[in-house]
């Protein structure tokens, strides 16, 4: 989930059911080499050794940009693979 959430509140809410998930954003600077070249990031719980998101640019656009990968929890560890 990125951008705002709404949540609905009743009184005696068992907040024990919400599991939330935080999103990491790796920032790319200086990248200007690479400027037309396809970049992958892909997120991996190093756990389970399962991808947890995975985010495609075809073409890098410029040389400083952000890519957000969703879907870490707290108490899990990972692993951010590259790949083109």
């Amino acid at each position: 989930m990125n951008g705002d959430v709404v949540l609905d509140f009743s009184h005696n809410t068992n907040f024990t059911t919400l599991d939330w998930q935080q999103a990491l954003t790796v920032r790319f600077t200086g990248m200007t080499p690479h400027v037309g070249e396809m970049l992958g990031v892909r997120l991996i719980d190093k756990k389970t050794r399962h991808e947890i998101s995975r985010e495609t640019l075809r073409a890098i656009e410029s040389a400083d940009f952000d890519i957000t990968l969703p879907g870490i929890q707290k108490g899990d560890e990972y692993r951010i693979d590259f790949f083109c």
